[in-house]
C-alpha cells in the first residue's frame, strides 16, 4: 500500500482529481469516429440484426 504522505502520490492524487474536474472535455472522440460508425459498423450491425443504433442493440439483447 502507497504511503498517503508521500509527495509523489499526493500529487498523483491530485493530478487525477484535475483529470476529471471537466468531463465534458474527458469523453471527446475524434471526428473521424462518426464517419468509422457510419462507414463500418452501422451496415454490418444492419445486416446481422436488422437494426443501425447501438442501444436498440444492447435492447435487443436484453429482451432475449
Amino acid at each position: 500500500m502507497p504511503d498517503l504522505k508521500e509527495p509523489d502520490y499526493e500529487s498523483r492524487i491530485r493530478a487525477q482529481i484535475a483529470q476529471y474536474a471537466e468531463p465534458e472535455n474527458l469523453l471527446k472522440l475524434p471526428r473521424v469516429y462518426n464517419y468509422w460508425i457510419a462507414k463500418h459498423i452501422r451496415p454490418k450491425m444492419s445486416a446481422v440484426f436488422g437494426i443501425s443504433n447501438v442501444l436498440l442493440l444492447y435492447a435487443y439483447c436484453a429482451v432475449e
